[in-house]
């Protein structure tokens, strides 16, 4: 396990990354860029266990479409929890 170096993109890729953007509530603009940028594991190959975790707040206005790209990527995703104000 742990890191790997892909031979034909020159990159060095580790597994089981999470993406904590929990600490930062993003607008759903601001997260499909962050979506869209992700790298596609499934197409191309890659590092495994991927995840990105979203705020809370940022999480509830993504649509199932949106969170369609992140799996169609081969990532997983999460929410952090509600925190009580």
């Amino acid at each position: 396990m742990g890191n790997t170096k892909s031979n034909n993109l020159g990159k060095l890729f580790m597994n089981n990354v999470m993406v904590d953007l929990s600490p930062c509530p993003l607008t759903r603009e601001s997260a499909l860029v962050i979506i869209n940028g992700l790298y596609d594991v499934a197409t191309n190959g890659g590092p495994t266990g991927l995840s990105v975790k979203f705020h809370y707040e940022t999480f509830q206005n993504l649509d199932s479409t949106d969170l369609a790209i992140i799996t169609s990527k081969g990532w997983t995703y999460s929410s952090a929890p509600q925190q009580n104000a």
